[in-house]
């Protein structure tokens, strides 16, 4: 029985990692309560441990073509699955994480799977076939007597909620208690009463835990499809964390995500000896004692093959850093145009300034740029004085690098050919503009140096607000 305990506990005991085929990495979609600045795509790792001495034997029948041939099998089967699935949630502007893409990897509730099975079977047939004449025709198939037929099958599957963070999940289970030898005692005594059997017989049964742990959702940042450093934020290491990295350059960013964890196992080997009496058809049984030998607890660290994840990004880009109109003559106006580009894979929305001095105008109100696409946005200079004249125009938009995009707006104010130049106007209170985006924005005059650095503040714009509310509002599978 040592050696048959060996060989349960190694098949139980020694694994090693191979993985099911992944699916092709995700491409991340808009998040459904702020599309304009957060993807989302589904994780999902699904692996198995297979036991080394997971294998099978047929001799198959032989001899081939004899009248009494013989078949022997045996199969040692130990496996271990565990399923994943969760999502990857990428944000940015977030307020709290300036200049950063924040990542948050939620599992999904009933996203986790653990399953087992394990077993050890021993079987010998045997086929008898006779047709020699003159006698009748011979035919019998079936186990062959005094060779134990063993099928010691323990298995289960428990559904949890992904990622099984620390204490991690268990199932446990026990196999049926099955016969592994039998001595009729009174062969050995020499006791030969017709219809009289009993001796000694032995069962072998097998308790099973299986545990898995969830350490660690590792983040690896990838660069021209090469696997870089882990991302500045580290990995998530307990469920609600998040984690971060600086913002790319580009319309796009990938990432590869994978779980690190333990497989715990942990089991008895129950060894059940008994005496047995037959007697006129009738069996009785005492069993004498279960003896339990524990299998020594076994860990096996697990880490997933990592799943890359495609994140399209916004990315704007003005034609121009400085729109310079000229001469222009007082009382007359200029329109130029502002030319706007989105290199990147997800849409641009962005908002032109609400606050220019009263002699420059821009439209406001949202813009939307589709990926690859551009527009124009047009800019009047109306001079009402001579001489030169300036200000800044502010683009905000949800391109993660660049929020707030600068274009510098110049222009010369002239007298009419005949010399009359109108006075200027009266000086009077800065009006407020109304913008189609509904920000009223103070009108600043192109001498008030701090009224210029006043446009710099996002805040002034009011027309588009990507600020995310709580960030618990994660969706339920």
């Amino acid at each position: 029985m040592k050696g048959q305990n060996a060989v349960i506990a190694g098949v139980i005991c020694l694994t090693t990692v191979t993985a099911h085929a992944q699916p092709s990495p995700p491409v991340a979609e808009p998040c459904e309560e702020t599309p304009d600045v957060c993807r989302v795509a589904p994780l999902v790792f699904d692996e198995t441990t297979a036991s080394p001495l997971e294998w099978s034997f047929d001799s198959g029948w032989v001899p081939p073509g004899s009248a009494l041939q013989v078949r022997l099998q045996s199969l040692f089967a130990a496996n271990t699955r565990v399923r994943l699935e969760g999502m990857a949630y990428t944000d940015w502007l977030v307020p709290e994480r300036d200049e950063q893409l924040v990542f948050d990897l939620p599992g999904l509730p009933d996203g986790g799977l653990l399953e087992y099975h394990y077993g050890v079977a021993v079987l010998a047939d045997g086929k008898v076939q006779s047709n020699l004449s003159p006698f009748p025709s011979i035919g019998w198939q079936g186990p062959i007597p005094y060779v134990p037929q063993v099928d010691l099958q323990v298995e289960d599957s428990t559904v949890f909620d992904a990622w099984g963070w620390d204490p991690g999940v268990t199932s446990a289970s026990s196999s049926q208690p099955q016969r592994v030898a039998q001595v009729d005692i009174t062969q050995l005594l020499g006791v030969n009463v017709p219809g009289l059997e009993g001796g000694f017989e032995l069962d072998v049964a097998v308790d099973l835990e299986v545990s898995w742990t969830n350490h660690r959702l590792v983040i690896e940042r990838v660069v021209d499809g090469v696997p870089q450093q882990p991302v500045d934020g580290g990995p998530i290491t307990a469920a609600g964390e998040l984690s971060h990295d600086a913002i790319p350059r580009g319309g796009f960013m990938e990432v590869d995500v994978h779980p690190e964890g333990t497989v715990r196992y942990a089991g008895t080997l129950h060894l059940i000896p008994a005496l047995y009496v037959k007697a006129l058809g009738n069996t009785w049984t005492m069993p004498l004692v279960n003896i339990p030998a524990p299998i020594a607890p076994t860990e096996v660290e697990w880490s997933f093959s990592p799943q890359r994840v495609h994140i399209p990004l916004p990315d704007l880009h003005l034609a121009d850093e400085v729109i310079d109109f000229g001469e222009v003559v007082v009382g007359a106006s200029v329109e130029r145009d502002v030319q706007a580009q989105n290199d990147g894979e997800a849409r641009v929305v962005a908002a032109g300034t609400t606050s220019l001095p009263a002699v420059f105008s821009a439209e406001a109100g949202e813009l939307i740029i589709g990926p690859a696409e551009s527009l124009t946005m047009a800019v009047t200079f109306s001079p009402q004085r001579e001489g030169l004249q300036e200000a800044t125009l502010l683009l905000a938009s949800n391109d993660p690098d660049e929020p707030e995009q600068l274009v510098k707006l110049r222009g010369y104010g002239r007298a009419s050919d005949d010399g009359y130049a109108p006075p200027p106007p009266a000086v009077e209170p800065d009006p407020v503009v109304i913008a189609e985006g509904g920000c009223g924005c103070r009108l600043v005059r192109s001498e008030d140096t701090s009224a210029h650095q006043a446009l710099w503040l996002l805040g002034a714009l009011g027309l588009i607000s990507y600020r995310r509310r709580s960030r618990r509002r994660r969706p339920s599978r």
